[in-house]
């Protein structure tokens, strides 16, 4: 039988007890938590290096930014990725800054888990009914724009603070995070293989245990990754 793969979750959340709790009672849900943070800067470099479905906030956090700080900076940066706040903030002046970053929901503590798991579900669902898979995607190259169709990239490769857009015909380099390409890009199509690399679903020809192969081309594969793939393309 088909392995579903799970959900991937951040949990932002500054108290260490309340984190550990959440993060188990999650895991039991089958959702993926791939990293807490209990601060602004530790939950920008998770939200960086990973690619989340969904980001669990609390509004209280160690240091002086608090998660509406971080929650403006998901709406700028990420604009598709849907966070929830987890808080046991109900004053009328924290609720309406909250309501300025358009969280897709408010949840206060002590919250009942299976009520978490409900509120978790619709708000994937209503993310991915939502979402607009785009056919073309407009990449800016210096002092020029480029339109092209996403289905003619094969690849992305990560390289310092830009990506390589591979196409059998040509390579275009974008100043860009991976990460922050990615969420401009159709989900059901683009794979991310391996922390700089994300390849095409439709291009791939055969898998090993480190490689895809695309074609011409080889592209590394995580080990953590290839079950997820081979899920994926058993579909």
């Amino acid at each position: 039988m088909m392995q579903l793969i799970k959900k991937r979750l951040i949990l932002v959340e500054d108290e260490l007890i309340i984190a550990r709790s959440l993060k188990k009672n999650l895991e039991e849900f089958n959702y993926q938590i791939i990293g807490t943070a209990i601060d602004y800067e530790e939950a920008l470099q998770l939200v960086k290096n990973n690619t989340a479905d969904l980001v669990l906030i609390d509004i209280r956090l160690n240091g002086s930014k608090t998660g509406i700080d971080l929650a403006h900076y998901l709406k700028a940066n990420f604009p598709q990725l849907p966070f929830i706040y987890l808080t046991s903030f109900t004053d009328p002046k924290t609720i309406e800054l909250a309501k300025h970053t358009n969280p897709a929901a408010y949840l206060i503590k002590p919250f009942d888990t299976n009520g978490l798991y409900c509120t978790i579900e619709v708000v994937l669902h209503n993310q991915l009914s939502a979402k607009k898979e785009p056919t073309h995607i407009v990449l800016s190259l210096g002092n020029r724009s480029e339109k092209i169709n996403v289905n003619e990239i094969l690849y992305l490769e990560a390289d310092h603070v830009y990506v390589n857009v591979v196409m059998a015909s040509k390579k275009l380099v974008v100043r860009s995070s991976l990460t922050k390409l990615l969420e401009e890009l159709p989900s059901n199509v683009f794979f991310k293989s391996h922390r700089s690399f994300a390849v095409n679903i439709k291009y791939i020809q055969s898998v090993t245990n480190t490689s895809i192969y695309l074609s011409n081309f080889e592209v590394p594969l995580s080990r953590s990754c290839k079950a997820d793939l081979l899920s994926i393309l058993k579909r």
